[in-house]
């Protein structure tokens, strides 16, 4: 079961499917304030009485907030001041944080590296919303960090990434059968409406943040961990196909291949969980996933313009224009261009951005590679800081003492965690990842998974030891 003591987690996720039981009654382009105000009032007061769960009310606030659709033109403060509050109940409820000094000493490499990026960028008065934006980023850290020392349970954690995959996939599903363009409802102007031309719109499914498949796809992990590992398979079979149907309709080619990829590691590190019946499940999914595709690729002509490779051409021919960039500007190289600059930096006005942006096709809208990103908002150190985390904890995933030493509240981890961090990392040469709302949920899960292969790396070490002492005193 998903299991949150005292059903709080189950009242989270009630209420917070309040505003998408909203749409599918009453599915378009309109405002859905009321559900909204009735699910942040009782999150709020659940956070109050337990701060613990201000986290999941944040995450799943970010996801569903686009929904308010600027009813009394309130959408911009609703959809990125609102969630804030969330993270103001945690740290007011956690009185005292516990980091320990290595990750103390990390977030503040990475704040100095941010800051420094952002004081040399000759766009400094531009980025001040996106050093904004790494600050809160930063904090999922320092939360991710005093969850687990603190000994909290990390399924409440756990699960709101569930319940966000869920969430996700049903509004993905309901739009796309109701031929809705979700993105719009960000598309505001002075209260008025930019819809999408359904003539051109691809028959795939949408969502309000582009890039919201690093979210579903970390939840398919974790579920897909626990049909090997869990009793109760049935029950996460349903919500896995449930999650795979959105992901499938969301059809982005970069997170096919890499969950695919994701799907396996999971597989290999939890090789030894796998009994008769769970081969069979997993034969199962293999088949609705294949069949899944084929079917969405048959839906209609058009969605084959979504396989063709040019997109990935067009990002590798900007390879030669950003090394043309970094001999125009090689201090940017090192000390980053600021960062969001390469949303927030209008082309036209800065030559550099300019040439980072220039592909065979002309200046692209932004540069879709969160690694690339990070190399020219955040310059190379950072960048070096991104790879090694992400390397080591896709290779200590694979270790066998980070299942046998994790035990109580991350017993599970040990079985998704490096399939997440190589699931992130792959989708990240090719799409945007950036410092925006998707990034604060996955860097929060990232973090939690980095902290606790290395609380199991403790406890190791803590019974190396203690066997050394005793064959010692013995001896």
């Amino acid at each position: 079961m998903l299991n949150l003591k005292l059903n709080y987690g189950y009242i989270i996720f009630i209420t917070f499917s309040l505003p998408v039981l909203s749409f599918a009654f009453n599915p378009g382009l309109a405002s859905h304030a009321i559900t909204i105000l009735i699910t942040y009032f009782c999150s709020v007061l659940i956070s109050i009485k337990r701060h613990e769960y201000a986290i999941p009310s944040f995450i799943l606030f970010l996801l569903i907030s686009p929904l308010w659709f600027n009813y009394m033109n309130l959408s911009f403060i609703v959809v990125n001041m609102v969630p804030l509050s969330y993270l103001i109940l945690y740290f007011r409820g956690s009185l005292r944080l516990k980091i320990r000094k290595n990750t103390q000493i990390l977030i503040a490499l990475l704040l100095m590296i941010c800051f420094i990026s952002l004081v040399m960028s000759p766009a400094f008065a531009s980025l001040l919303s996106g050093w904004m934006n790494f600050l809160v980023m930063i904090s999922m850290i320092i939360i991710a960090a005093d969850y687990l020392e603190k000994n909290k349970q990390f399924e409440i954690i756990e699960n709101s990434i569930v319940y966000a995959g869920i969430l996700i996939s049903v509004l993905i599903i309901l739009a796309f059968f109701n031929e809705i363009n979700l993105s719009d409802f960000l598309k505001v102007g002075s209260g008025k409406l930019s819809a999408s031309n359904l003539e051109v719109f691809f028959p795939k499914g949408s969502f309000f943040y582009n890039n919201v498949f690093y979210v579903i796809g970390i939840s398919l992990l974790i579920v897909f961990s626990k049909i090997i590992t869990e009793n109760n398979k049935l029950m996460w079979l349903i919500v896995f196909l449930v999650i795979l149907f959105g992901f499938q309709l969301f059809f982005n080619k970069t997170a096919i291949v890499a969950i695919i990829i994701s799907l396996l590691y999971c597989l290999f590190v939890s090789r030894s969980e796998v009994t008769k019946t769970t081969a069979i499940i997993l034969c199962i999914i293999a088949s609705l996933i294949f069949i899944g595709f084929v079917v969405i690729l048959s839906l209609d002509e058009r969605i084959w313009y979504l396989v063709h490779a040019g997109s990935l051409q067009a990002r590798f021919t900007l390879i030669d224009s950003i090394i043309t960039a970094f001999n125009y500007n090689p201090i940017a190289l090192f000390l980053g261009y600021g960062p969001e600059s390469l949303l927030r930096v209008d082309h036209t006005e800065d030559y550099f951005i300019e040439l980072v942006k220039t592909s065979a096709n002309g200046v692209e809208g932004t540069v879709d590679s969160g690694i690339v990103s990070y190399l020219i908002e955040f310059g190379v150190f950072f960048l070096v800081i991104y790879l090694i985390i992400f390397i080591i904890s896709i290779y200590t995933g694979l270790k066998k003492y980070i299942i046998t030493h994790t035990v109580g509240n991350y017993k599970s981890v040990p079985y998704y965690g490096g399939a997440c961090f190589l699931y992130v990392l792959l989708c990240s040469w090719t799409q945007m990842l950036s410092t925006s709302k998707i990034s604060w949920i996955v860097v929060l899960m990232l973090s939690c998974i980095c902290l606790c292969f290395a609380k199991a790396k403790r406890e190791r070490n803590g019974i190396d030891n203690m066997l050394k002492k005793l064959q010692s005193s013995s001896s």
